[in-house]
C-alpha cells in the first residue's frame, strides 16, 4: 500500500517568478483522489488550494463542500492577481458540479508552460522547467505504481548556486 502523488506544471505568472503546480494524490489503501493546486514562488510562501477531494478509506463523496470551494476560488483569484498571472480563469459556478474543473488556462499560457519543460541531462525521467530563470522547477522520481513524476523541487538561483525552496510533494503534508 502506498500514497501516489502525480505533479504537473499548470502555468507560469507573467515574469516567471511564480508557478502553479497541480498535485493529484491517490492511495492504494483508500478510494478516490485529491486534487490540489499549489502556487509556488521566489519570495512568497506556497498557497495550497483544493477544489476537489474524494480521498477516503470508505467514503467516495466530495469532502470539499460548495461553500469551501467558492471561498477557495475567491482566495486564489486574489492571489493570482497579486502575483501577476494572466490567462488563468477560475469558475465559481463549477464548484457546484461533480467534476470541479474550476481552474482553466488559455491555450497560449498552457503552451508557454509546456515549452518551458526540458529534459535534464541523460535521464529522461528528470525534467526541468523555467520561464525566466527566476524560478526553476525540477520534476523527478517515480511513485510505487510507476506513475511519474513523484517529486517537484522548487529551486531559486542565488549568487552561490541553486537553493531548494521546497518540495511540492510535501507542502502542507504532515
Amino acid at each position: 500500500m502506498g500514497v501516489y502523488i502525480d505533479l504537473q506544471l499548470v502555468v507560469w505568472n507573467d515574469d516567471g517568478s511564480s508557478a502553479i503546480v497541480k498535485r493529484i494524490t491517490t492511495s492504494s489503501g483508500q478510494v478516490g483522489a485529491s486534487t490540489e493546486y499549489i502556487l509556488v514562488g521566489v519570495r512568497d510562501e506556497p498557497v495550497i488550494t483544493s477544489f476537489h477531494s474524494t480521498l477516503d478509506v470508505d467514503d467516495t463523496g466530495e469532502h470539499v463542500d460548495d461553500t469551501a470551494c467558492i471561498q477557495a476560488v475567491d482566495r486564489l483569484t486574489r492571489v493570482l492577481a497579486q502575483r501577476h498571472f494572466s490567462g488563468v480563469v477560475l469558475h465559481r459556478d463549477r464548484c457546484k458540479t461533480a467534476t470541479r474543473e474550476v481552474l482553466t488556462v488559455t491555450p497560449a499560457q498552457s503552451a508557454i508552460a509546456s515549452a518551458s519543460i526540458q529534459p535534464l541531462g541523460a535521464d529522461p525521467e528528470e525534467t526541468i522547467a523555467s520561464r525566466s530563470g527566476a524560478l526553476i522547477l525540477l520534476f523527478s522520481g517515480e511513485n510505487g505504481d510507476s506513475s511519474k513524476p513523484a517529486h517537484c523541487q522548487v529551486l531559486v538561483p542565488t549568487k552561490t548556486g541553486l537553493v531548494t525552496r521546497e518540495d511540492v510533494r510535501s507542502i502542507g503534508r504532515p
